[in-house]
């Protein structure tokens, strides 16, 4: 059994829940949920690609490593060297590159179809694709779930 507004496992015979104090209802009124069709909102969303995703992080460590050189060379040269400007520089023109790929990857991408749905266990919002064909765990109590003809089903 799981507290209902926080997901936490209980014990049979709780009354309260030990983290978050809330009162545990032993006999929920089923016809609240319906554990065979979960309710959910179709929502669409970007895919994010394995490429958008490499060219996001360069742009961060580009620009991380950027900062970085420029501040040490300011505080143990008392100023920045040509040789220190320069590597500040191609640093910041990797990560601006990097980052413009990115943006361009982004936009291309396309728009899928997803789930957005509470689990009835511990009422944490998931979000998973439409296309799904295998089972899937609902990403706070790993309660399982499948989507059949549009439709989400528990599968405990």
């Amino acid at each position: 059994m799981f507290c209902k507004e926080c997901g936490k496992e209980l014990d049979a015979v709780a009354k309260f829940c030990p983290d978050c104090g809330a009162k545990v209802v032993v006999n929920e009124n089923c016809d609240e949920i319906d554990i065979e069709n979960i309710p959910y909102e179709s929502v669409q969303q970007k895919a994010v690609s394995d490429a958008e995703k490499l060219f996001s992080a360069l742009s961060k460590c580009f620009a991380g490593y950027g900062i970085i050189h420029a501040f040490v060379s300011l505080f143990l040269n008392h100023g920045l060297s040509h040789s220190s400007f320069r590597i500040v520089l191609l640093m910041f023109v990797i990560a601006v590159g990097s980052f413009a790929i990115c943006y361009s990857i982004r936009k291309k991408s396309p728009v899928t179809e997803h789930f957005k749905f509470k689990c009835p266990r511990c009422n944490e919002e998931n979000i998973v694709s439409a296309d799904i064909d295998t089972a899937f765990e609902c990403k706070k109590c790993q309660k399982k779930f499948i989507v059949v003809e549009n439709n989400i089903k528990t599968i405990d």
